[in-house]
């Protein structure tokens, strides 16, 4: 890639797009930028003699975008997340002339809902996953992107994102982004088209929350298809092979799933979200969902 393009080796201490090209063991402190430019934007805020609402805006809207960028790309370390809610904290609690207040309230009880009791400030370290899963469903839903074709060759040249594993040599991008898949993965759900692409045991194919694969009456093989349990002439189940083969409730659960006689096609969808669409929002409220 590097003699295609005609890059000539650097020292790659530098950045790209306002992100580090190379990571070494102290990520804390290479990230230690992010933290900073939060307790400036404070800084400059403090003697505007905002009102809490205004405090408010400004918490949500621009100290919030500041980290944002590099969450899409590297799973910020948990030092790095404290020191931005600690930063923020002090310029909610603080006093219009800069000097610290009291703090009434947990920064963790502050960034809850409002309609659970919080403020809304969300949780930075939990909206981190979320963001990075965005970068995982750009990966499944665009195979043909350079991006995907790179990361695929390189770490899952035979499998899945979604079954992809981590290896010492892994760069910190991909152990990032394994975080986000993890996320992803109890979220997604395959719509049925042929069910050729779906495997029976391993794949997340029932319309249950989460979604998941079926359980058998007895021990199965491992590479199955949904296809074997559909008559593809007439576009229905096999009821009768279902019903011997799966656990009752789950059988019921298949049965009841109406399938499309014109697609073909399987289909890997976002279960939380009407459109199938991954959002942020709705990973964000996964996350935050499991996490308690």
């Amino acid at each position: 890639m590097r003699r295609l393009l005609g890059i000539h080796n650097d020292s790659g201490g530098g950045k790209y797009l306002g992100i580090h090209e190379q990571f070494g063991r102290k990520k804390a402190e290479i990230l230690k930028y992010i933290t900073e430019k939060v307790k400036a934007k404070t800084q400059g805020w403090q003697n505007k003699f905002l009102s809490p609402g205004g405090k408010e805006v400004l918490i949500k809207s621009v100290a919030s975008g500041t980290h944002v960028y590099p969450m899409n790309t590297f799973k910020l370390p948990k030092s790095v997340c404290d020191d931005i809610n600690n930063i923020l904290a002090k310029f909610w609690w603080g006093k219009d002339d800069g000097s610290k207040g009291m703090h009434w309230f947990a920064w963790d009880r502050m960034s809850l809902p409002k309609k659970e009791g919080g403020m809304g400030f969300g949780d930075i370290e939990k909206f981190n996953d979320p963001l990075l899963g965005n970068q995982v469903w750009h990966i499944l839903t665009k195979p043909n992107s350079l991006m995907a074709r790179v990361l695929k060759r390189r770490y899952f040249p035979t499998s899945s994102i979604l079954t992809a594993r981590e290896t010492k040599q892994s760069s910190y991008i991909w152990k990032s982004l394994i975080h986000g898949r993890d996320l992803r993965t109890k979220g997604v759900r395959f719509i049925i088209g042929s069910g050729n692409m779906i495997n029976t045991w391993n794949d997340p194919w029932l319309p249950t929350t989460p979604p998941r694969p079926p359980a058998p009456l007895s021990y199965q093989s491992g590479n199955g298809k949904v296809s074997d349990f559909i008559r593809q002439d007439q576009k229905e189940w096999n009821e009768e092979l279902v019903r011997n083969t799966m656990n009752h409730d789950d059988a019921e659960e298949i049965l009841a799933i109406k399938l499309c006689s014109s697609s073909e096609a399987d289909q890997l969808v976002w279960h939380y979200n009407k459109t199938g669409d991954y959002t942020v929002k709705s990973g964000y409220w996964l996350c935050y969902t499991y996490s308690g």
